[in-house]
């Protein structure tokens, strides 16, 4: 099997980062008996700089 290659994009690993993160918490939501539309409210707040830093390195990527 061809091993597969990862990018080294830094908005790749912020977003798979940021994912796990929601996952995580999710699942940690879940466990713990919380209300998931708050749960879901809070985390989107948390995620609205990621969407954006995502969204200025596209258009605008900073120079390394």
């Amino acid at each position: 099997m061809k091993k597969m290659k990862i990018p080294k994009s830094r908005r790749f690993r912020v977003a798979v980062s940021s994912l796990a993160i929601n996952f995580l918490m999710f699942i940690l939501g879940i466990y713990k008996g919380v209300d998931l539309s708050d749960l879901g409210i809070g985390l989107a707040a948390l995620n609205s700089p990621v969407y954006v830093y995502i969204f200025g390195e596209t258009n605008r990527p900073s120079e390394k």
